[in-house]
């Protein structure tokens, strides 16, 4: 059953990755998008009262209401879980706006990621810090021994957790299996430029098809191929 839902905020990001799953990396600068609260209006009435909404991008952070509609997100979408996905440009702006949220999940770079990827380490321990001073009992702190991993959980404050991003194969040597970020593998959806996806790890791909929202979208949504043959994240 589809129960997630990853909505696509704007196609900005400050981030180049040469793996990036949306492909926001070939969108040209004149061509990205910040999507209005219409957008969203529309495609809520669609998926309203459906159990987990990811906000992610680009880098949702960057969009200009961010911080004014991240108070309004679980209304509007009537969903039981809120998450945010971001690589944490805008954890020293309004570090107090991840509130709103039950999970913000965060993508660490180093550069070792690839070349020429940014640090972000100082915005990940500024959040992390910002929040275990934001609540009077940490129930979990863990910290993988590499550093990569960190995962942060207390009264009063959202879970926090940060991960480095992955290293992907070359596609020749790529496998093809299903990696689990589709609505077979976890149940989840995902919204980008008008359409629905029934993967959120395949879009970057032409082969990727989406459709239009419509009442039948679910039913709909199964019947499309995912492109798991020719996709980075294949496992």
């Amino acid at each position: 059953m589809i129960n997630t839902f990853a909505l696509g905020l704007t196609s900005h990001c400050q981030v180049n990755c040469p793996s990036c799953s949306w492909g926001i990396n070939k969108i040209p600068m004149n061509k990205r998008e910040y999507y209005s609260w219409e957008y969203l209006e529309n495609i809520s009435k669609y998926v309203y009262g459906i159990d987990k909404v990811y906000i992610i991008g680009g880098e949702p952070t960057m969009h200009p209401n961010f911080a004014e509609w991240s108070p309004k997100f679980r209304e509007l979408f009537g969903c039981k879980e809120l998450y945010v996905w971001t690589n944490g440009y805008g954890n020293f702006l309004f570090p107090e706006v991840f509130t709103n949220y039950d999970w913000v999940i965060m993508t660490k770079y180093t550069g070792k990621t690839f070349k020429g990827a940014p640090n972000n380490s100082e915005e990940m321990d500024f959040l992390f810090k910002y929040y275990e001073g934001k609540t009077s009992r940490i129930t979990s702190h863990v910290i993988n021994e590499n550093g990569d991993l960190c995962i942060l959980e207390g009264d009063g404050i959202p879970k926090i957790s940060m991960g480095e991003i992955e290293h992907r194969r070359p596609l020749e040597i790529q496998k093809t299996g299903n990696c689990g970020r589709d609505w077979k593998g976890s149940n989840m959806v995902a919204y980008l430029d008008g359409k629905i996806f029934p993967c959120c790890g395949a879009l970057y791909l032409p082969e990727s098809i989406g459709i239009e929202p419509t009442e039948n979208w679910r039913e709909e949504i199964i019947k499309l191929p995912i492109p798991c043959d020719k996709c980075l994240f294949a496992q």
